[in-house]
C-alpha cells in the first residue's frame, strides 16, 4: 500500500568536509609564507643587534674616555687662563707676574710648553723666554681658534702635531680663552707624556666590557700599541701583530666591516678618539649563531602556531558539522506518530509503526554522533593545552645561592599565562612571568611567541631593559590583533645578590626580607605590544641571604568566592602565616599555601583564569 508523508525537508548542506580541507590549507600556507618573512625579519635583526652591540660599546667607550681626558685637559689648561685674568699682555711685569705662578712647569726637565698669545697671534709671555715674541698669526690651529671657533666651550683641544718649535716632535696642544678678551692661553704637551696620560686616564674602559660572548674591545695609541682590551688579553701588544691590514697612522673608521683580528674572522667597527683607536669586534661564528637561533625560534614558534591554527580550523569546521546534525536531528524530531497519523491517507498500523521506529533509530544514531564529536573536540582542546603546557620548563635550575619555586594552574581552556627560570652564564638566574590579554587559543598563541622572542632576547646577551625594549618592538610589528602582555623579568647574580629586573605594566611583586613582607609597587613600564617606540628602564636591588621575591598573575588575586575576589590583602597574610611556620625550602611553601588557600576561598568553582606563581629566595650560600 501506498504512504504519503508531509515533511520539511533540511536545508541542502555544501560539502563541509572539502571546505574545511581547502580552508585549512590556505591557512597553512598562509602561515608558512608569514613564517619565512618572519624568519627573515628575524635574522636581518639579530644582525642589526649585534651590530648595535658593537657599535654602542665602542661610543660608550669613546664618550667616557675621551670626556674624561677633555675634562682633565680643559680644567687644567682653564686654571692657566685664569691666572692671567688681571694680566695686561702689553704689561711685561704683569705677565711676568702670572708666569712665575707656573715656573714649575719650566723647571720639570720635560718639553712642556705654555704661551699666551694675543687677538694679533703673537706671543706675548713663555715658559722660554726665547719664545716671546713669536709670530704665529699664519698657523692654522690659531688662525681657526682666533676666527673660526665657534664651539660653546673656552677651551679647544687641537689635533697631535707638529711642535711650534720643534718640527720633529708632536705635541697635543689645548687653547682656552683669556677671561680679559686679550687672547688665549696655548697649553702643550708632548706626544709621549700624552700618550702616558691617556694610558691613565683609560681606568679600564675596555678591560671591563665584553662585547657578546666573544667579543672584545681594544685602544690603540698612534704608536700602534694597544694599551687597553678586554681582561687584558692584547694590552702592550701591538696592533699589526694582530691586525696587519690596519693602519694605524691612517686612522680609518670603520662600521661594521669583515676582518681578520688576531687569526679570527670578526666583524669591527672603529672609531678614531683623535689621538687613539677605538675598537670593538665580535667574530663573525657568534654573529650567525645569534642570527640562527632567532630564525629557529621563529621557526618552533611558527610550527607551534601552524598546529595550533590547524586545530583550531578542526574545531572550527567540526563545531558547524554538529550544528547541521542538530538542524537534521530538529527536522526529523517534527515527524512524529500523530503527524504521520493526520497526514496519512491509507495506512497500516504496524507498517506505521516500523517507520516510526526507524525514524527514533535515526535520531538516537545522530544524537549520539553529535556526542561523540563534542568528546573529540573536548580532547583537541585538552591536546592545545598540552602544546601550550610543554613550552613551559619541565625542570627548574637548582645550585648554590638560590633555591626557586614555579608553576601554573591553567583553566579550563587554554590561556596565556607563561613563566620561565633559567640560568644563563655561570651566574646568572633569570626568572621571568608574564599574561597575554584574553583566553583561548588566540592568547596562547601569542603567549608562546611573546615568550619565545623573551628568551631569543635573552640568549643574546641583552639586559632586563634591553630584553623588553627589543620584545615590545617586535610584538608590535605582528599585532593586528591588538594583544598585549603584562610581564615582569630580573636577572639575579648570584654570587652578589643584585637584581637587576625590568617590568611591562605587570603586578607588583612581593619582596620578603626577614620579617618584613612588602609590595614592591614601583613604578611599572608600559605593557608589550602597544608603543612601539616604548624604552624600557631597569632598576636594581640588593637582596641580602634569605631574601625571597614572590611573583604572581591575577588569576590569583582575582579568583571569585562567594564575598568578591581573593585579593592582595589574603594572599599577603597566607604568606606572612606561611613564612612564621617554614623553615626549609620557603619558595614552594609559599607557594602551595597560596595555591592551597585559593581552593578554599572559590570553594571548588570552576576556575576561569590561569594561576601561575615564581618565587625566588637568595640564599647567599654559594663559593666562589
Amino acid at each position: 500500500m501506498s504512504l504519503t508523508v508531509k515533511k520539511t525537508t533540511p536545508k541542502k548542506l555544501h560539502s563541509i568536509t572539502h571546505l574545511a580541507i581547502r580552508a585549512i590549507l590556505v591557512a597553512v600556507i598562509f602561515v608558512l609564507l608569514l613564517g619565512g618573512f618572519f624568519c627573515y625579519m628575524s635574522y636581518r635583526m639579530s644582525v642589526e643587534r649585534s651590530k648595535n652591540m658593537v657599535q654602542n660599546g665602542v661610543e660608550d667607550v669613546y664618550q667616557s674616555m675621551n670626556d674624561n681626558l677633555k675634562d682633565f685637559l680643559t680644567g687644567w689648561t682653564s686654571s692657566f687662563a685664569d691666572n692671567f685674568k688681571d694680566a695686561d699682555i702689553n704689561n711685561r711685569e704683569s705677565l711676568e707676574k702670572s708666569m712665575d705662578m707656573m715656573q714649575g712647569l719650566a723647571d720639570s726637565g720635560t718639553d712642556y710648553e705654555l704661551y699666551v698669545i694675543g687677538n694679533d697671534g703673537k706671543v706675548y709671555a713663555s715658559l722660554r723666554e726665547q719664545y716671546i715674541g713669536i709670530d704665529l698669526s699664519k698657523d692654522e690651529q690659531t688662525k681657526f681658534f682666533l676666527t673660526d671657533y665657534n664651539g660653546n666651550e673656552e677651551c679647544y683641544l687641537e689635533p697631535l702635531r707638529s711642535s711650534v718649535v720643534n718640527a720633529d716632535s708632536n705635541t697635543k696642544y689645548i687653547d682656552c680663552r683669556m677671561k680679559n678678551g686679550q687672547g688665549f692661553v696655548r697649553y702643550g704637551i708632548p706626544e709621549e707624556n700624552y700618550l702616558s696620560l691617556i694610558r691613565g686616564f683609560l681606568n679600564g674602559e675596555a678591560e671591563h666590557r665584553r662585547l657578546g660572548n666573544t667579543g672584545h674591545l681594544m685602544i690603540v695609541d698612534l704608536t700602534g700599541m694597544i694599551v687597553d682590551s678586554y681582561r687584558g688579553e692584547h694590552t702592550e701588544q701591538m696592533l699589526s701583530d694582530g691586525w696587519p691590514a690596519y693602519d694605524i697612522q691612517a686612522r680609518e673608521e670603520m662600521d661594521w666591516e669583515r676582518a681578520t683580528i688576531f687569526d679570527e674572522d670578526v666583524r669591527v667597527c672603529v672609531r678614531s678618539a683623535g689621538d687613539c683607536v677605538i675598537i670593538g669586534y665580535i667574530p663573525q661564528s657568534e654573529v650567525s649563531e645569534a642570527a640562527w637561533s632567532s630564525v629557529l625560534f621563529e621557526l618552533i614558534n611558527l610550527l607551534i602556531m601552524a598546529s595550533l591554527l590547524i586545530l583550531l580550523m578542526i574545531i572550527f569546521f567540526r563545531k558547524r558539522v554538529i550544528r547541521t546534525m542538530r538542524k537534521v536531528v530538529g527536522s526529523l524530531g517534527k515527524i512524529t506518530e500523530g503527524d504521520l497519523s493526520e497526514q496519512v491517507s491509507v495506512y497500516d498500523s504496524a507498517e506505521l509503526g516500523t517507520l516510526s521506529d526507524g525514524i527514533n533509530q535515526t535520531v538516537d544514531a545522530l544524537k549520539d554522533m553529535i556526542a561523540r564529536e563534542a568528546a573529540r573536540i573536548d580532547e583537541e582542546l585538552a591536546f592545545a593545552k598540552q602544546i601550550q603546557m610543554s613550552a613551559m620548563p619541565k625542570h627548574l635550575p637548582e645550585g648554590e645561592g638560590f633555591l626557586v619555586h614555579a608553576g601554573m594552574r591553567t583553566a579550563k581552556e587554554v590561556g596565556g599565562d607563561f613563566f620561565n627560570v633559567f640560568m644563563t652564564g655561570d651566574n646568572t638566574l633569570v626568572f621571568l612571568i608574564a599574561d597575554v590579554s584574553g583566553k583561548g587559543i588566540p592568547a596562547a598563541l601569542f603567549m608562546m611567541e611573546t615568550k619565545a622572542i623573551i628568551e631569543e632576547q635573552v640568549a643574546q646577551g641583552l639586559t632586563p631593559g634591553e630584553v623588553f625594549t627589543n620584545t615590545n618592538k617586535s610584538l608590535c610589528m605582528k599585532n593586528e590583533a591588538e594583544m598585549f602582555v603584562t610581564a615582569w623579568i630580573g636577572f639575579l647574580d648570584i654570587r652578589s645578590g643584585k637584581l637587576t629586573m625590568a617590568n611591562a605594566g605587570h603586578n607588583p611583586f612581593v619582596y620578603i626580607h626577614g620579617e618584613d613582607m612588602i609590595f614592591e609597587e614601583r613604578k611599572p613600564g608600559f605593557i608589550l605590544g602597544m608603543l612601539d617606540d616604548f624604552i624600557y628602564e631597569e632598576e636594581e636591588m640588593q637582596l641580602s641571604p634569605g631574601d625571597v621575591i614572590y611573583l604572581y598573575t591575577d588569576g590569583v588575586t582575582e579568583a571569585r568566592g562567594e564575598t568578591g575576589l581573593y585579593g592582595e590583602e589574603r594572599m599577603l597574610e597566607v604568606l606572612k602565616n606561611t613564612l612564621i611556620h617554614q623553615e626549609s625550602d620557603l619558595p614552594t611553601a609559599l607557594c602551595d599555601a597560596v595555591n592551597r588557600d585559593v581552593d578554599t576561598y572559590t570553594d571548588g568553582d570552576e576556575q576561569t583564569d590561569d594561576i601561575t606563581m615564581v618565587c625566588v629566595q637568595y640564599t647567599g650560600s654559594i663559593h666562589v
